[in-house]
């Protein structure tokens, strides 16, 4: 994060602005029955948002594979990784989530199930952001419009 603190930043600021949008319309909606999509929407744009920080470190970790491939050690980085931006994804999608529990608009049990089910969803980013160098967008977001939809189908 060191390194691309700038990019770090910045998938920050684009998730807090789908936070606060998000949170605005379901405001002017008084949280009626548009709310859920509506945050399954803003938690699959917030997982494109911030799964994008995939790529740096996937980068940062290939300039250093001169030192890393001398050591006796699988590829671990690659679990540290997806713990890190899984929490500061997973920030962002309970702010989001708590809402909706606060204004009695789902329960608590379909919230959890939607946390788990973003977690999944920022570790399936993984791959299109470190894999699919030229055709990562559509994959991901391929990956994000049926995570969405099956979410939906669950959910509703």
């Amino acid at each position: 994060f060191r390194q691309h603190y700038s990019e770090m930043l910045s998938k920050g600021i684009s998730s807090a602005l789908i936070l606060a949008a998000s949170i605005g319309l379901m405001e002017v909606w008084n949280y009626d029955y548009r709310a859920l999509p509506l945050t399954l929407i803003a938690l699959a744009g917030i997982a494109l948002s911030v799964s994008g920080l995939y790529r740096g470190m996937h980068l940062t970790h290939l300039a250093s594979g001169q030192f890393t491939s001398a050591l006796p050690l699988p590829l671990w980085w690659c679990w540290f990784d997806v713990a890190a931006v899984l929490l500061f994804g997973l920030c962002f999608a309970a702010a989001l989530n708590s809402v909706l529990v606060m204004h009695h608009d789902a329960s608590l049990t379909s919230m959890l199930i939607s946390l788990a089910a973003f977690a999944l969803l920022l570790y399936l980013l993984r791959f299109p952001q470190v894999h699919a160098e030229r055709h990562t967008v559509l994959f991901s977001s391929l990956i994000a419009g049926v995570w969405t939809a099956l979410m939906f189908y669950m959910l509703v």
